[in-house]
C-alpha cells in the first residue's frame, strides 16, 4: 500500500480495505499525539478546580491541545476521506464541510464562547460545562462524523471507473 498517496493527495480512489487500514493508523497516531500534545500544553489537568478562573485554564489547554492534534490530523484525514467518497462518485466537498464545522465548533470551545465554569453542588469545586448553542453543535458535528464513517467505512463504491479514477477493486 502506498501510504504517502494515501495521506497526502485528494486525488483518485480507494476502496473500504484502504480507508480502514488508514483509518485505523490514523486513531493511532491521534491517540499518541494527543497525550503528547495535552501532557506539554497541561491539557491533562481536567479535575475540578477551587475556582472558576482556574476551570476555565484547564479547559483552554485542553482546547488548545485538540486544536494543535487536529491541525496535525486534518490533511492525511481529508485525503483518506475525499479518495473514500470519489469511490462513491462523490467530489468529498461533504468532508470539507464536516472539517469547517468541526474547526468553528473547536474555536468556539477554545476562546470559551457558550461555556461556564459552574460550582458543583455541595462542594467548592467547579467545572467547565457547554451551554444550549455549543452541546447542539456538538451534536450536529457528532451525527455528521456518524455519516461519514458509514459512507465512507460502509458502503459499496461505484463499480466500473468513474470520474474520479478505475475501480480500485478491479485490479
Amino acid at each position: 500500500m502506498d501510504w504517502q498517496y494515501l495521506y497526502t493527495q485528494m486525488d483518485g480512489r480507494i476502496g473500504r480495505k484502504q480507508f480502514w487500514l488508514g483509518a485505523v493508523v490514523m486513531v493511532v497516531i491521534g491517540i499518541v499525539l494527543s497525550i503528547l500534545v495535552n501532557f506539554f500544553t497541561g491539557g491533562f489537568n481536567m479535575t475540578p478546580a477551587a475556582d472558576a478562573e482556574t476551570a476555565m485554564a484547564a479547559f483552554r489547554a485542553a482546547c488548545i491541545a485538540n486544536i494543535v492534534v487536529f491541525v496535525l490530523l486534518v490533511w492525511p484525514l481529508a485525503a483518506l476521506m475525499i479518495k473514500r467518497r470519489h469511490d462513491r462518485g462523490s467530489s468529498g466537498n461533504d468532508v470539507w464541510a464536516y472539517i469547517g464545522l468541526a474547526l468553528v465548533a473547536q474555536l468556539l470551545t477554545l476562546f470559551g464562547i457558550d461555556y461556564s465554569a459552574v460550582q458543583i453542588p455541595g462542594t467548592d469545586s467547579y467545572v467547565v460545562t457547554p451551554g444550549f448553542m455549543s452541546g447542539g453543535l456538538g451534536f450536529i458535528v457528532g451525527i455528521f462524523a456518524l455519516y461519514l464513517l458509514v459512507v465512507c467505512g460502509f458502503l459499496k463504491g461505484n463499480e466500473g471507473a468513474n470520474a474520479y479514477g478505475p475501480d480500485p477493486l478491479a485490479s
